[in-house]
């Protein structure tokens, strides 16, 4: 055999083993703890800030010949988190080698995340913000790498406006009747203040559109003025 032969059937060799390895390499673990498909996100306003959460672990990989090789944190060279197909960490791109070569959140995650904790050489626990925009359904996908064996999950979730209902006219005006009785003079006072606290946003919204918010300074004022005209027997 040639010399030059023998360089072409190493090289082949070295190759194929490269190969095998890439191809039976186990996935690395990834795991969405917040928010999941099994909760629906409610918010009085929006945007509003949910944090993305997920554990990432790096298994052993199976080498040439059946041989396992441990895979550490540092061994993963890419993590992505995405909302509907984009890219919502390090400005829009994947973070590349996300753990330094001690097992520990590198500077590019950390800068992106709102906690990232290694807690061991193999698993790291990983927070991120994400700005939702809007109620509607979102497609969550965290994603990372080890060489070309790529791990992930998914969830879908929903986004949808919280319904606050706030006190309406009267029942603040007796909640502040209550809190200051000294205010009445009698108790029959009491109810025809708070009639009156209803009668007036009735006919006019005088403490602020139905449904609120409501002008509660307002509402005090009303309540001390009616209490000198309101009869007291």
């Amino acid at each position: 055999m040639s010399h030059e032969h023998r360089q072409v059937v190493r090289a082949t060799s070295a190759a194929a083993a490269l190969l095998s390895l890439s191809a039976v390499a186990v996935d690395p673990v990834i795991g969405i703890t917040e928010p999941t498909s099994n909760h629906v996100l409610y918010s009085s306003a929006f945007p509003f800030v949910q944090p993305i959460s997920f554990t990432v672990h790096a298994d052993k990989r199976i080498g040439q010949g059946g041989v396992q090789v441990s895979a550490e944190l540092k061994d993963i060279t890419v993590l992505d988190v995405q909302v509907d197909n984009v890219t919502i960490v390090n400005s829009g791109r994947r973070i590349g080698n996300p753990f330094t070569n001690v097992n520990a959140c590198s500077a590019s995650l950390l800068a992106s995340a709102s906690t990232c904790v290694a807690s061991d050489a193999k698993s790291a626990r990983v927070s991120v913000p994400w700005h939702v925009p809007a109620p509607g359904q979102y497609t969550i996908l965290v994603s990372a790498k080890i060489r070309s064996s790529e791990g992930d999950d998914v969830e879908v979730v929903l986004a949808e406006m919280l319904n606050v209902e706030y006190p309406a006219p009267p029942t603040v005006a007796d909640a502040y009747t209550r809190a200051h009785p000294e205010v009445l003079a009698s108790k029959k006072q009491h109810g025809c203040v708070v009639s009156q606290i209803a009668d007036q946003q009735a006919k006019y919204e005088a403490f602020g559109p139905n449904g609120g918010p409501y002008n509660g300074d307002l509402i005090e004022a009303y309540v001390i003025s009616l209490a000198r005209t309101c009869p007291m027997q």
